[in-house]
């Protein structure tokens, strides 16, 4: 059995920590996604019909960001994501009753016209990436082009970075692209980049977005699949705070639970929670508990046994907020914990 491991911070190090989670977290609450291994390289074809997308879950952008609520007629978006050891890979299912291309140059008002975007954030470190490589904010015209902005605060093309493809059955159109995942040591126009390595484990910011305009200068409704409680909601393109969470796993099971889901067996209370954590497994088998902040920094683990209740002293943790990871071979669950 692993004990509890208790990191050494220095007072310094806590009250960076806790203006860090609270300045991050209050107004955001970031989704959790599991993304399976695909044990061969998916096929970019715009089709989606490899068999690693049958083993991976659909997570809807429903969330407005700017503009109008769009009615169902008008728009739905359900995104996937996989991964191998070389490449992250997307499949995007969008249903638009019109699809506009007004700014025939991509590197003009991209955001604008019908835009596809995908979010990634290496190491899910968070805050401005707007002129820096800290996260790309990729933006997908209808001509395939990929749009992010450099550390010149100009718009460039980056297609050498990922390959997509898009079709169509009648207004429903599939999204598919593979993405190289850089670091934030990525040099613009470099012959070569350092890439990150994906592992089993790793944890990446990420978000999905689309700009769906039904004809003119001007996007009528702005999605994404992040919830954002500010005022200002167009923020994910120069801010990855607001980004959600993305672990690298073996596999997803198609009934997997999501972050704070009322059906986990997977209870934690009393949350938010000041002095004593209590956290119980009432599904089957021993597992293991983790609980990280959101830089996927390891503050506790331990292991639990079904029906019995882990009593946690949070004495050693700094206000804020954490996630709590249960996992058992390749099954795993989620809560969001608050420590006052």
């Amino acid at each position: 059995m692993r004990g509890i491991i208790y990191p050494i911070k220095t007072m310094v190090q806590k009250s960076i920590l806790f203006i860090l989670l609270f300045f991050t977290f209050t107004s955001y609450s970031q989704n959790i996604y599991r993304a399976p291994k695909t044990l061969s390289p998916v096929l970019i074809d715009g089709i989606g019909n490899d068999s690693i997308w049958a083993k991976s879950n659909w997570h809807n952008v429903d969330q407005l960001w700017l503009g109008k609520q769009p009615v169902a007629d008008d728009f739905i978006e359900r995104f996937k994501v996989c991964w191998d050891n070389d490449r992250l890979y997307v499949l995007a299912e969008v249903t638009d009753d019109s699809l506009s291309d007004h700014y025939s140059n991509p590197l003009t008002s991209y955001w604008e016209d019908d835009t596809w975007e995908v979010f990634i954030d290496e190491d899910k470190s968070g805050g401005d990436h707007q002129k820096n490589y800290n996260a790309f904010a990729y933006h997908f015209s209808k001509s395939l082009d990929a749009v992010d902005i450099g550390i010149d605060g100009l718009p460039h093309l980056y297609n050498s970075n990922v390959n997509v493809q898009r079709t169509a059955s009648g207004k429903t159109y599939t999204w598919e692209a593979s993405f190289d995942v850089y670091t934030d040591a990525f040099v613009y126009g470099a012959l070569s980049n350092p890439k990150a390595s994906l592992v089993k484990g790793k944890i990446l910011g990420f978000a999905m977005a689309y700009c769906d305009n039904d004809g003119g200068a001007s996007r009528q409704s702005f999605m994404g699949s992040e919830t954002i409680a500010a005022v200002d909601k167009n923020v994910a393109y120069k801010n990855a705070s607001v980004f959600g969470a993305l672990e690298l796993v073996d596999t997803v099971f198609s009934n997997g639970i999501q972050l704070n889901d009322v059906r986990s067996p997977l209870e934690v209370f009393p949350n938010p929670a000041s002095g004593t954590l209590n956290i119980r497994w009432s599904g089957e088998g021993e597992g293991k508990i983790e609980i990280m902040d959101f830089n996927s920094s390891l503050q506790i683990s331990q292991t639990i046994n079904s029906g019995n209740t882990f009593q946690f002293n949070t004495a050693s943790l700094c206000g804020g907020i954490y996630l709590l990871r249960y996992s058992s071979g390749a099954e795993s669950c989620y809560k969001k914990i608050v420590i006052e």
